[in-house]
């Protein structure tokens, strides 16, 4: 759909966006929203508040609106937290007001800096510095939103969070910041303090390691080591979060770690991960036996101090289906649950297919177990997708290094999984599994009036198959001061890690656009790939995904509406917009 309503001007936009930010000033409880929004109202910044003593307050899960337009400009918040409280700090700037940021001679980005309750002592930052700036730590990935993906509070009290455009650009564009609490199921810490060695540092002195999140530090040449306890075949998962947490007050750049798995022996190497997510090393790997077996932690490069926290996973296997012999053709496919691994091997002449019955709008990912991931497999496997026709290619995305291939499943059917080789025997293990789902988009939606409602919490897959100026309007009924982000899915998003599920297989370049209800249908807020730099999303998700972040001025009707931005199409091109 082509709008032929005019849009807004670019004054218009900051009036509409300013009109949001003092519009909102209303704090505290509870209740309502729904679909991604925080449960407290937004409150908007009070000038002056420049300084420590003029912070702005914020409860954990409320949204603070600010802007740092003017030159030179800094914002202060203040968050109290409980010792041993966990939380993600979320920066929505880019996310928010793409138009503004992105539009400088370099890309605008907001510095975060945390202060410790005494609000002098700088406990963690975050910074993103141009290539000129040669030397100087800087989170060295593409401008993006700098959330934290992790602060476990030292101490009680009130921290302050300082807010100020990167120094090569003075000014920039209005923002949203939040914190929220951070679920990482049972907590732990390291038995080593920060500037302490030596005492889990070695096979003999590892320190047990049991599922859920552990909070360590490192210091210049520290190693740590863990002792993991598997009682029966399983997947074991480790996602290390370092650079995504920050830098250290002090410490001169951010932490660049790398994760090692030994075997039962201490010695014997079973993988290694580094610059995964971003710089931050995650990987999952199979272990056929129980046993012992032990992880170690330790930089990759660089020798600073730092705080870390890992996140660390035990999925048993449970039962294995053996492959039939015959299942070499689409004809012959072999029926496969989800969620069921299937063990077998392919080799020259030799390849299997297997049929697997999906849902229209599954997002789902096969996930191969080979000898690069798994301590009893051989060989390299490889996995492909066909439609349900048998013949038609489904594109998949994903990450070579966590062998886990990711599509969207465009019609209900039964979809094949057609597993390969690379030119030699491989044996290998293979599981389909449903990650999320979402409901299939009714075509036309290319009008207000054909616009069906977008739910709290709902997800619609869509798809620009037909021509290049399609656009895809949803209806969202929205409550003022309530912080919504919509998210989508699909190609050209990436944020320079956990490529694990990436692209989903959509070519498509999508943008997000929230119009309002009136006649003119005057866009509020927009993301788009046309712009220099538009990587629209923050660095604490998993997932790479194209992100708008929202609080409305007005309780009423407004339209989301997802575009190909490159005005291209085909059956690749497909998206799932969630809600959140």
């Amino acid at each position: 759909m082509t709008l032929t309503s005019p849009r807004s001007t670019t004054a218009a936009l900051g009036a509409l966006a300013l009109g949001a930010l003092l519009g909102v000033t209303a704090c505290g409880g509870g209740g309502g929203g729904g679909g991604g929004s925080s449960p407290l109202l937004a409150i908007g910044e009070a000038e002056p508040n420049d300084a420590p003593g003029g912070a702005n307050s914020l409860l954990v899960g409320q949204p603070g609106e600010g802007s740092l337009a003017a030159a030179g400009d800094i914002d202060w918040w203040r968050v109290e937290l409980a010792r041993g409280e966990v939380v993600q700090l979320e920066i929505f700037a880019a996310r928010a007001d793409q138009g503004t940021w992105d539009a400088n001679p370099t890309p605008g980005i907001v510095r975060v800096d945390v202060f410790e309750p005494d609000g002098l002592t700088l406990w963690r930052s975050h910074d993103f510095l141009p290539a000129s700036a040669s030397g100087a730590p800087s989170f060295g990935h593409r401008p993006q939103d700098l959330d934290i993906s992790f602060l476990r509070a030292p101490l009680d009290g009130q921290y302050l969070i300082r807010l100020r455009a990167i120094a090569s650009d003075p000014s920039g564009g209005d923002y949203i910041v939040r914190l929220r609490k951070a679920a990482f199921g049972t907590t732990a810490l390291e038995q080593e303090n920060l500037g302490v060695s030596g005492v889990n540092d070695t096979v003999a002195t590892a320190q047990p390691l049991a599922p859920g999140a552990l909070f360590g530090a490192q210091s210049p040449g520290d190693v740590d080591v863990y002792s993991i306890q598997v009682a029966a075949p399983a997947l074991v998962s480790f996602d290390l979060h370092a650079e995504r947490g920050g830098m250290l007050a002090g410490a001169g750049d951010y932490l660049d770690m790398a994760l090692t798995l030994l075997a039962s022996d201490g010695v014997t190497e079973l993988a290694t991960s580094d610059n995964t997510h971003f710089a931050d090393p995650r990987f999952e790997y199979a272990l056929s036996a129980a046993g012992q077996y032990f992880l170690r932690v330790e930089q990759a490069r660089g020798a600073v101090a730092g705080e870390y926290m890992l996140v660390h996973g035990v999925t048993p296997r449970g039962a294995v289906l053996l492959e039939s012999l015959n299942n070499d053709s689409v004809a012959n496919a072999e029926p496969l649950a989800l969620g069921v691994w299937i063990e077998g091997s392919v080799t020259r002449g030799d390849e299997d297919y297997f049929a697997v019955a999906l849902g229209a709008g599954d997002m789902f990912e096969v996930h191969v177990l080979d000898g690069s991931n798994c301590d009893d497999r051989t060989g390299v496997a490889v996995a492909g997708l066909l439609r349900p026709d048998g013949v038609t290619p489904l594109q998949g995305g994903g990450s070579w290094i966590s062998r886990k291939l990711s599509a969207i499943a465009p019609q209900s059917g039964t979809y094949f999984v057609h597993m390969t080789h690379d030119g030699s025997l491989a044996t290998y293990r293979a599981r389909v599994r449903v990650v999320r789902s979402g409901s299939v988009e009714s075509e036309p939606n290319d009008a207000r009036p054909q616009a069906p409602l977008l739910a709290p919490n709902a997800r619609v897959v869509g798809a620009f198959d037909t021509n290049g100026s399609d656009e895809d309007l949803y209806r969202v009924d929205l409550e003022a001061g309530r912080l919504y982000v919509f998210q989508c899915y699909a190609g050209w998003a990436t944020n320079g890690g956990s490529g694990e599920r990436g692209s989903w297989g959509s070519t498509a370049a999508v943008a997000l656009v929230v119009y309002d209800d009136s006649p003119a249908l005057n866009e509020l807020a927009t993301s788009t790939m046309a712009a220099n730099f538009a990587f629209t999303e923050g660095i604490a998700e998993f997932e790479p995904a194209v992100s708008l972040a929202f609080v409305p001025a007005l309780t009423g009707t407004y339209y989301i509406a997802v575009r190909e931005a490159q005005g291209r199409f085909g059956p690749d091109h497909l998206y799932v917009l969630e809600r959140r």
